[in-house]
């Protein structure tokens, strides 16, 4: 953010399970953390993500829906 050092750590971990064959399904928890110390702005988002996958022999279609809490900005809610 114009040129300001940051530090990034963003975890997603998900499990899913296999409905038939071909069908799987499941969902990824999401949790960013951004950090600006020249500016001392600290910004957190979290959410979760369900989705499905399908395959058609080697290839495979794959959805997924983003629900994502974040601050807004001037951190005095949250959308």
């Amino acid at each position: 953010l114009n040129g300001f050092r940051y530090t990034s750590i963003s975890v997603s971990p998900l499990a899913g399970y296999r409905i038939t064959l071909p069908w799987s399904t499941g969902v990824m928890v999401n949790y960013n953390y951004v950090r600006y110390p020249d500016i001392d702005l600290t910004l957190q988002q979290y959410g979760i993500s369900p989705f499905t996958r399908y395959q058609f022999g080697r290839l495979f279609a794959y959805g997924e829906y983003s629900m994502i809490s974040a601050p807004s900005f001037d951190n005095s809610a949250r959308r």
